[in-house]
């Protein structure tokens, strides 16, 4: 039976591997080219909404759909959309998940 297992920060939280894809680039049963990058993902059941990274953005050479605002506790401010694939790898099949909105990691500095 598949175990979905990851790594454990007492100051970061519960850390996964995850494949980000561009939409529609990857379709369940047919296979991933070789070599696939998998990214560090924070698993955080209080986020009304996923993140990347700007790191993550031009990796993946993801192109913007629009702006959102990004809420914080101390402040609002917008940051760039993306619409993306996610593959959570979960035993031999994995998790995935198709046009998934996305939204630029911004850094809240009061």
């Amino acid at each position: 039976m598949p175990c979905l297992s990851g790594r454990f920060s007492p100051t970061v939280g519960v850390l996964l591997n995850i494949v980000v894809l561009p939409p529609g680039l990857f379709s369940p049963g047919t296979p991933i080219a070789s070599p696939i990058t998998s990214f560090s993902a924070l698993i955080d059941t209080g986020a009304s909404m996923t993140c990347i990274s700007p790191q993550v953005v031009q990796a993946v050479g993801l192109q913007s759909m629009g702006m959102r605002q990004m809420v914080s506790a101390t402040q609002t401010i917008p940051v760039n959309l993306y619409l993306v694939d996610l593959l959570l790898p979960f035993g031999s099949a994995g998790l995935f998940q198709q046009g998934i909105q996305v939204m630029e990691l911004a850094l809240c500095h009061v």
